[in-house]
């Protein structure tokens, strides 16, 4: 037995101290346990969807745009049976199925739906077809929420004219697209506005001048959207247009230091718990110092746009985002990028979150080249669906990726 020169009865009182430090120990790191179980960084699940079905007798078909108001989703595109007729897929929570599109009277051939967007149970669909005469011609349907019928809209006077997006809220819908005036010349922004109760046709050339595309549009009021696009001719250049009151005007962007740039699309959140609204436009660009396309994306708060950092996915090029959906504070963004060493490109994700964007990247289907995601809708902050294209076999082919981050 060691001895010792403690007073009578403190042995016994170290012995009780350090029985409760080790008990504070153990709760301590139990609490840092949990603590760090608690503050586990949040993961993203991407999913695969079974099959979208190709209507009967087409063998190859493209989905480029989605919208979900709810856990379901509608999907549209074009499939290459008889005349090319555009194409719509519904998903009901485990499965796609094609709805039956009427065609214009003067429907030959060409069919696509570009764009989609739903808002108080009806949704609307834009793109365009070829009529009779071999020109490009405005389409556009609406679902009532049991069948899609055509939408008669008015035209610009010109030759050709087709849309690229749209956004409804409310009663309020925008689209937007191009026309040209004669076959020879260059294609011009336009839009078409429904007020709830019928379309309006607005050529917007004196604002941005001709060769320009509007991509994509978004409405957070039915008084307020913002449509942006690109220059078609000489260095590519971004452009954004907005509408408040029923008058367009030019919304200054922040071009970044880049050889060109292009907006695709654009996702606007009506308000935010700060009471504030913004929207989320999204894109591509070619560094000043050269090499391939890398993702591009730039903010509006209300007032002025501001360009926002992008990377790109370690080690990969070409890398351009196409859709992006926004919920409260969150936006996801899709698209396409080609791997390091690869010679056909892969899908592309990213996600803003906490001011900050980052890559997170989809699924790949296994023998399949030339992937991509073109639209993505998100019905809350962490569920969204994507849909775009993959190659197999020498044939285009639909697919969709749905995605929780839990």
């Amino acid at each position: 037995m060691l001895s010792s020169s403690s007073p009578p009865g403190a042995r016994n009182r170290i012995g009780k101290t350090s029985l409760f430090s080790a008990v504070i120990a153990v709760l301590c790191l139990a609490a840092l346990a949990i603590s760090a179980t608690g503050a586990s960084a949040a993961t993203t699940k991407w999913t695969t969807t079974p099959a979208m079905p190709l209507p009967m007798g087409a063998t190859s078909a493209k989905a480029q745009a989605v919208a979900c108001p709810s856990s379901a989703c509608i999907a549209v595109g074009n499939s290459n049976n008889n005349g090319q007729p555009p194409l719509a897929e519904h998903w009901n929570g485990s499965a796609w199925s094609l709805k039956a599109l009427p065609l214009p009277n003067d429907y030959q051939d060409e069919g696509l739906l570009n764009a989609i967007s739903c808002s108080g149970g009806t949704c609307t669909a834009v793109g365009k077809y070829r009529d009779w005469t071999g020109k490009e011609r405005p389409l556009a349907y609406r679902w009532s929420g049991t069948a899609w019928s055509l939408i008669t809209l008015p035209q610009i006077p010109s030759t050709e004219s087709s849309l690229n997006g749209v956004s409804c809220y409310s009663t309020r819908c925008v689209a937007v697209g191009t026309f040209r005036t004669g076959p020879l010349s260059y294609k011009q922004p336009w839009a078409v506005n429904y007020n709830g109760t019928s379309w309006t046709a607005e050529d917007l050339t004196a604002l941005t001048g001709p060769y320009v595309s509007l991509n994509g549009v978004g409405c957070f009021s039915t008084t307020t959207c913002m449509a942006v696009g690109g220059t078609l001719t000489g260095t590519l250049k971004a452009v954004a247009l907005q509408w408040t009151g029923g008058k367009w005007s030019v919304s200054k962007l922040v071009a970044p230091s880049e050889k060109e740039n292009r907006l695709e699309g654009i996702s606007c959140v009506a308000t935010l718990p700060s009471g504030t609204g913004y929207c989320e436009a999204v894109g591509y660009y070619i560094p000043a110092a050269g090499g391939t396309t890398v993702p591009l994306a730039e903010r509006w708060n209300g007032t002025e746009w501001t360009l926002q950092s992008t990377p790109n996915p370690a080690g990969g090029t070409k890398a351009a985002l196409k859709g992006v959906s926004c919920v409260l504070s969150t936006c996801w963004a899709s698209g396409a990028y080609t791997p390091s060493g690869a010679s056909s490109s892969s899908p592309l994700g990213e996600r803003f979150e906490a001011s900050t964007w980052s890559v997170d990247l989809p699924n790949t289907i296994a023998g399949a080249t030339s992937q991509n995601l073109s639209g993505i809708s998100c019905f809350v902050s962490n569920k969204c669906m994507s849909v775009g294209t993959y190659y197999s076999g020498g044939v285009t082919l639909p697919m969709a990726q749905s995605l929780v981050r839990e």
